[in-house]
């Protein structure tokens, strides 16, 4: 039998509002319009730590417009 030396066990979640953000521009207009309509904002959840990240549709036209700044 092969006994290791013990290492510390720390948690550590690697969502961000940043991956929340990529996440949401993935999807399509018409779904987060859909989402919008039903529920008035997006969230987001982390089902490993927890978090929620909130997004409304103000937030939404923000990141679009970013993100097509930087495309061209």
């Amino acid at each position: 039998m092969t006994l290791y030396d013990p290492q510390l066990v720390a948690f550590h979640c690697s969502c961000s509002k940043k991956r929340s953000e990529n996440i949401l521009l993935s999807l399509s207009d018409e779904d987060i319009e859909h989402i919008l309509h039903e529920r008035g904002e997006i969230d987001i959840e982390c089902e490993f730590c927890g978090a929620v990240y909130l997004f409304n549709k103000q937030d939404i036209e923000e990141l679009k417009r970013i993100k097509k700044q930087q495309i061209h």
